[in-house]
């Protein structure tokens, strides 16, 4: 997920206009804009503002492991990806459906905790 995509998430999670945005951390409602469809790249004091406004941490916006598991968890479902495959390996060793539930549980509330910090409803 792209930079632009995820300050549409947060600003849409809000309910925020992207004027309303723009007056909340002083920056008008085209540059939000072109940040948000990808037409600019926000700069570092922009993403330092919208990090503190929307209060979430700095990995939201630079940590790719996040947008991998989006984009897992968008194109395929989850228990999918760990359950039903019985061949799933970790270092070599084929993972026991118990290990996989395991798996499922923890990233399960890893992403809950996740969401509850970004303030997204999942």
């Amino acid at each position: 997920m792209k930079k632009g995509e995820k300050l549409r998430l947060l600003r849409e999670n809000k309910k925020l206009t992207r004027e309303a945005l723009g007056n909340e951390i002083n920056y008008s409602p085209q540059m939000i804009y072109k940040i948000e469809v990808g037409e600019k790249e926000p700069s570092l004091k922009f993403l330092n503002t919208v990090i503190k406004y929307f209060e979430v941490p700095v990995s939201f916006f630079i940590d790719e492991v996040f947008d991998e598991l989006f984009n897992d968890i968008r194109s395929k479902d989850l228990e999918d990806i760990i359950i039903n495959k019985a061949d799933l390996e970790y270092r070599g060793k084929i993972l026991s459906r118990e290990e996989r539930e395991f798996i499922l549980d923890s990233i399960n509330k890893s992403l809950e905790l996740y969401y509850k910090h970004i303030n997204i409803n999942k």
